[in-house]
């Protein structure tokens, strides 16, 4: 993927001799280009619009710009701060050009298979008050619902990250992001019969593994906070020759087993010579009673382990909420501390610094939040603030502090006997994995997951209601 960067582009076009920059100062677009491409890049101003040509495997695609309800009156490309919404680009021929906008970078990700003509649309926003239901009608796919609209409702932003991912921001009496979810029955949701969860935000590039990879703009979900601790986060398997020994590849953690499909015959031990014994073995994602393995006791119990319809901890419900949730690849990259910014946390989380022979990723559908999403969910003006020292005003106005500590996904890249924990007073740092901690289920909606139009505002007591 090669990506035309104005600045660079305009010395070679300098260099050639030729006016063609004559309107590129205008210009603050940033195009990727898919394929083979070259140092050709020309801009011109016509008829009051601003356009711009390119070459992908040696195809010329012409760009130009709208801004609805501006035709004619616009001399520069719209800059991110204008607060303008991206929605679409319309090509003279269809199917042959795919474009992904990203706020993030204010970039177009482009490819063609062959020449075309093409426009980059852009609308103002309608409201920046509105909600989910009211903005998108005819029980909209919530991902596109908050993909065209996300920006039109009070206390999201875009982060600054490469993906540029949508995300709800705020303390948490003022955002208003949850929706019922793990309902007996979707037909007839309410507060009383489905559990509150709460949005995070639209996630740009998931890796998406239905039978072979791909990416997609997800909505990522998380459980609630009030409800009584899951298990603790830790790796105790049946595989370790040393059980005096932890770990903290997720891949292998006994959280994880209890949280996702396929461990029905997991067996856990207290010591090598004690016989395995059923444990963890997808307790939560079968809504199932069993045994646990407590690791800072090391026994194996049937105390706290209830996730039935009976338990005090409930775990899904029916098929209906299982097929909600997508199998997605996970970054499991960690960090050696935690004096880094939202922005450094999603980056290292997104690299291979792991412990030995740990893993990098795994593709599962149950998970947990991100030290990213926790910054990322504070105000952007507490973006610039290392996240071990957020229990000043930032935690404060940030709707993912809990009452209790929270475990996160991500590992110390230097010490395998912890993992990153995001404490009660709003500090994140690490905590030895064979304590202890809240877990709260975080995963990402399908998209067919549809968002019931007219119905919820998205506060605790008026919840957004999901269509299977």
């Amino acid at each position: 993927m090669f990506r035309f960067n104005p600045e660079k582009e305009l010395k070679k076009i300098q260099h050639g001799g030729r006016n063609r920059f004559i309107f590129f100062s205008f210009l603050l677009l940033v195009i990727a280009v898919v394929g083979t491409s070259y140092a050709f890049y020309q801009v011109r101003y016509s008829r009051r619009i601003i356009y711009t040509r390119v070459k992908i495997n040696r195809k010329d695609i012409e760009l130009a710009v709208k801004v609805e309800g501006e035709e004619g009156n616009r001399t520069t490309f719209p800059s991110k701060d204008e607060g303008l919404i991206y929605s679409g680009i319309t090509c003279d021929k269809e199917g042959i050009t795919t474009a992904t906008w990203n706020y993030g970078t204010w970039s177009l990700d482009l490819n063609s298979s062959g020449p075309n003509k093409c426009t980059i649309n852009f609308r103002k926003k309608t409201t920046t008050t509105g909600t989910l239901s009211s903005l998108c009608t005819g029980n909209m796919a919530l991902n596109e619902c908050m993909k065209e609209h996300g920006l039109e409702v009070a206390n999201t932003l875009i982060d600054e990250t490469e993906d540029g991912n949508l995300r709800y921001v705020g303390a948490s009496n003022v955002v208003n992001n949850y929706v019922l979810f793990n309902c007996d029955d979707y037909t007839n949701p309410s507060t009383s019969t489905c559990e509150l969860w709460r949005i995070i935000g639209l996630m740009n590039n998931v890796g998406v593994v239905n039978g072979k990879i791909n990416t997609q703009s997800l909505v990522k979900l998380i459980r609630k906070d009030g409800t009584s601790p899951l298990r603790d986060a830790n790796d105790y398997s049946e595989r370790n020759t040393n059980l005096q020994t932890y770990n903290n590849d997720w891949t292998t953690s006994e959280l994880m087993y209890m949280l996702n499909p396929g461990y029905d015959t997991y067996k856990a031990k207290t010591t090598s010579s004690a016989t395995a014994k059923l444990a963890n073995n997808s307790l939560y994602w079968n809504g199932a009673k069993g045994n646990c393995y407590k690791t800072d006791e090391k026994t194996i119990t049937t105390d706290g382990c209830d996730y039935s319809s009976t338990g005090p901890q409930r775990g899904l419900k029916n098929d209906d909420t299982r097929n909600m949730i997508e199998n997605v690849i996970w970054n499991l990259g960690g960090l050696y501390s935690s004096a880094h910014t939202a922005s450094q946390f999603y980056e290292d989380e997104r690299k291979t610094n792991v412990s030995a022979e740990h893993q990098s990723e795994w593709t599962g559908k149950i998970g947990l939040m991100y030290p990213s999403d926790y910054g990322y969910a504070a105000p952007d003006a507490c973006w610039s603030t290392n996240l071990r020292s957020y229990s000043s005003s930032c935690s404060k106005s940030d709707w993912l502090l809990s009452i209790f500590t929270q475990w996160t996904l991500t590992p110390s890249s230097d010490d395998s006997y912890f993992a990153f924990v995001v404490y009660d007073n709003g500090n994140v740092s690490t905590e030895t994995v064979k304590s202890t901690q809240s877990a709260r289920p975080t995963l990402y909606l399908t998209s067919s997951v549809k968002i019931k139009s007219g119905e919820g505002d998205g506060s605790s007591t008026n919840p957004y209601i999901l269509v299977p």
